[in-house]
């Protein structure tokens, strides 16, 4: 493959995932990391080369069409976070004949779709239920006598607050302080009716950017939280699931309705009868190296089919586990999962960070790790 694959994001292991699923595959990616001094995750033997911008900006953007602007063999593009995909979807005419997600070849389209609100709507279109919300502009006082308790604030854009930004409220004074908040920040907010569910699942999947076909594989069974984020989980093929097809279809068609290309991640809630959708992100989610390393490659099987070389989807051929290792190890600390059974899951998971094949970034995130803990 002549072409370059350029990752834009921060320092974090959602991008030394992308690095590695790549690079696993004989891609060596151009890496762009924002808001750091320095990286833990340029320290990867898979990367072709490396750079840090001090802010996720059009500099980045600049720089990018600068150096790697190819008529006959153009650059793929990836974002490794909201920020990062945000930056690329506002500027997309500036790169074109780059290859980037998108919605519709539209710029701005992916970026306006991460308000919470919007990707609701087009949730409720697709026939998915949709927990009631309330959406609060920055410039508006909320009516908290008019909303249901007990509920759910956050802010209404991802990439402008982070899941320790999500409050869950039971009483009015709760949902006063989650707001006030939100006020200091000055940024928009989503108030949603709270499910108590049975469980959490994800759906990760692509919409191959040539021909528009989707390929969702396996389904994600969330089984351990840590600070509102999932750091172990289970998956299965989605054959073994055959009560999820309706859901499997409704995503499919949602993806479809919005024109999207490119790399999701769908979360959803189980309670009772009901499957509620909470978010899908346009981008490549947390579980995505964990699930390369178990047989679902998205990050390489995009990049092929958008170059137009052949598609290569492997796919799980048994159930699997992934853990979110160091994020984990503090649910270990706080008692909160038995040792041995921690030890026997960490043994058969895919891990997000320790992959001794590629050593240098493991070994920097450790002793990052340690001086924090």
């Amino acid at each position: 493959m002549n072409n370059n694959v350029i990752i834009v994001g921060p320092d974090h292991y959602n991008t030394l995932g992308i690095v590695r699923s790549l690079g696993e595959k004989g891609v060596s990616p151009i890496v762009i990391i924002f808001d750091a001094k320095s990286s833990f995750v340029l320290k990867s033997k898979y990367i072709k080369s490396g750079y840090l911008f001090d802010k996720a900006d059009s500099s980045i953007i600049d720089f990018i069409r600068k150096n790697w602007y190819s008529q006959n063999n153009p650059s793929v593009v990836i974002g490794s976070s909201d920020m990062a995909c945000m930056l690329i979807d506002e500027n997309l005419s500036k790169l074109k004949g780059f290859i980037c997600a998108n919605c519709n070849s539209k710029e701005g389209e992916v970026s306006r779709l991460m308000d919470k609100y919007a990707m609701n709507k087009a949730a409720e279109i697709a026939n998915f239920e949709v927990p009631r919300s309330v959406f609060v502009s920055k410039d508006e006082k909320l009516d908290i006598d008019g909303v249901r308790l007990p509920c759910i604030a956050k802010p209404l854009e991802s990439s402008f607050g982070n899941k320790n930004d999500i409050a869950i409220c039971y009483t009015k004074d709760e949902l006063k302080a989650a707001y006030s908040v939100f006020e200091q920040q000055h940024i928009d907010v989503l108030v949603q009716d709270f499910i108590k569910a049975d469980y959490e699942v994800g759906v990760m999947g692509c919409s191959f950017y040539n021909s528009g076909e989707i390929w969702i594989p396996d389904i994600i069974f969330k089984k351990r939280f840590s600070h509102k984020s999932a750091v172990y989980a289970e998956v299965d093929p989605i054959e073994k699931h055959p009560d999820f097809s309706e859901i499997i279809e409704k995503i499919k068609t949602l993806v479809k309705n919005v024109g999207y290309r490119g790399i999701f991640d769908v979360d959803l809630l189980c309670a009772g009868d009901k499957v509620y959708f909470i978010e899908m992100n346009m981008r490549n989610g947390a579980y995505g190296y964990g699930l390369s390393r178990s047989g679902s490659n998205f990050a390489y099987s995009w990049v092929r089919e958008a170059v137009e070389q052949p598609i290569e989807t492997g796919r799980l051929i048994h159930s699997t586990a992934i853990m979110c290792e160091f994020s984990d190890l503090i649910m270990l600390k706080e008692n909160k999962v038995p040792l041995f059974q921690w030890i026997s899951e960490y043994r058969k998971s895919s891990h997000m960070i320790v992959q001794w094949a590629d050593f240098k970034p493991t070994f920097t995130y450790v002793l990052n790790w340690l001086k924090l803990h």
